[in-house]
């Protein structure tokens, strides 16, 4: 799923560059990033331990949680970079905030 959200939001970002149209990829972007915190938050729900189980709870769920923190972040960039797109902000030349806010995802899939 990581390479999926990579792929989507350098393909979004490529057609901005090149032939504009790059929203309905973007929104895929934010789909697949949104479905990933889901399925994190349902196997925290799943899980048999929790925080309080020593230190392997501690290091499973402030590891796990800082990517989750990171990715929400992501998502919130990608969000506020998809209703300026929307709203016609971003020209062929002239769209930094959409190419932070995909630099600083492809950070957060490193991380």
């Amino acid at each position: 799923m990581l390479l999926a959200r990579r792929v989507r939001g350098t393909w979004a970002h490529n057609k901005m560059c090149n032939s504009g149209g790059p929203l309905a990829r973007l929104l895929l972007t934010l789909a697949l990033g949104a479905m990933f915190l889901f399925v994190q938050l349902f196997e925290y729900l799943a899980l048999g331990f929790n925080i309080q189980a020593g230190i392997w709870g501690r290091l499973f769920f402030y590891g796990t949680g800082f990517h989750g923190f990171h990715v929400l972040l992501g998502l919130i960039l990608l969000s506020l970079s998809s209703l300026r797109l929307g709203l016609g902000h971003f020209r062929r030349g002239s769209h930094y905030m959409l190419e932070a806010s995909l630099i600083y995802w492809h950070f957060v899939d490193v991380v």
